[in-house]
């Protein structure tokens, strides 16, 4: 295998590649990437078992041929070499890695093994795609994935969960304290599929391989979901396992609602939560006719308190909440303003952006005092 490519071009893919490699143990075969040249292009694979990636460059192809490589030193070889034409040349069980047109005279060779023993990728080739929108799409993981569980004995929690609706799609996370719901109707005919879990890192990394505009395709199978970006193609297999009744939890009507601006409640929050003990993350509200006041206990570190306007009629209600479930959806919410509406203090919580939006947030008061 012999072949020219630019350092910049093949840097990026490598840099791809390497998150869907099983880095911990630099001894096994998933920790290598393969690679393979033929008819001018270079086709890079990684696998970690659970998830696959695999994409394609255009290179000059002076020899056909594959081989595997350690990725981690690949990839600082590839970080340090200037941005010029780099060869590429196999010998035996040695790469040798050298830049053309520069003014440093260096070359690396780097032990390579069999492509043969690199295991099989998932294959999509009877696969059924569709056509979505990277931005709708990779959004509603935006507005969801920080209530994601992390209780690993509850695995049911840890993924993002994804049903056909009748107009689109709709995503949901919760860790049974929170939860964030999008309903996001598409413009695409999105084709029936069963419900799945998805894990985090799949949308991890489809915000690095997909740039946000244009469109993407997905497969959701059983087992799997596959995603073609461009030249990129991964996948991660789906997490096993049934999601609980979302909707009962969601209040079907409630009372009292406060109207408040975005950016001003998260800023005090952070001031007041200076002052909270992390471990614990409670803070108050105290919601009475046009003002809201965020205060937190009384402990060795001292207190803290903050009064914010808002637009509320009704009688004055003390809410206990964590102020992190508090904080994480109004940083991605669009808008100026938002509503916090409830009951009482012992029911859930909700929080929607104002005007036309399609999801929501919604907590679980804690017990003050506790």
């Amino acid at each position: 295998m012999k072949f020219y490519c630019k350092q910049e071009d093949i840097l990026n893919e490598i840099s791809y590649a390497m998150d869907f490699t099983q880095q911990k143990n630099s001894l096994s075969i998933l920790s290598n990437i393969y690679l393979e040249t033929k008819d001018d292009i270079l086709t890079i694979r990684s696998t970690d078992t659970a998830s696959g990636f695999t994409t394609q460059i255009p290179v000059q192809t002076v020899e056909e041929g594959s081989t595997i490589v350690f990725g981690e030193t690949l990839l600082e070889t590839l970080r340090l070499l200037p941005n010029t034409t780099i060869l590429f040349a196999q010998n035996d069980n040695t790469l040798k890695i050298s830049p053309e047109d520069s003014t440093i005279k260096f070359n690396s060779t780097l032990k390579v093994m069999d492509a043969s023993d690199f295991p099989a990728l998932e294959s999509a080739e009877d696969a059924s795609f569709f056509t979505i929108g990277q931005k709708a799409f990779i959004s509603m993981a935006d507005q969801t994935s920080f209530s994601v569980g992390t209780d690993e004995t509850r695995q049911f929690l840890c993924g993002l969960f994804l049903e056909r609706s009748a107009v689109g799609m709709n995503m949901v996370a919760t860790d049974s304290r929170r939860l964030s719901l999008v309903e996001r109707k598409f413009s695409e005919t999105i084709p029936d599929f069963k419900p799945v879990i998805i894990p985090v890192k799949f949308f991890t990394e489809l915000k690095k391989l997909a740039p946000g505009d244009g469109v993407m395709d997905l497969c959701i199978k059983e087992h799997i979901i596959f995603a073609k970006v461009a030249k990129r193609f991964f996948y991660t297999t789906l997490i096993k396992s049934t999601f609980p009744d979302y909707r009962r939890v969601i209040p079907q009507q409630q009372t009292h609602h406060c109207t408040l601006k975005i950016k001003e409640t998260i800023d005090a929050i952070k001031r007041v939560a200076v002052s909270i003990d992390s471990r614990v993350c409670k803070i108050y509200l105290e919601i009475s006719p046009n003002q809201m006041t965020l205060f937190s206990e009384g402990n060795e570190m001292g207190d803290a308190k903050e009064t914010l306007d808002c637009q509320y009629e009704g009688e004055t209600t003390t809410i206990c909440l964590n102020y992190t479930y508090l904080v994480n959806p109004l940083k991605v919410m669009e808008g100026e303003t938002f509503t916090f509406n409830f009951t009482d203090p012992l029911h859930p919580v909700t929080l929607c952006p104002e005007g036309e939006h399609d999801y929501f947030h919604l907590i679980m008061p804690m017990q003050p005092g506790v």
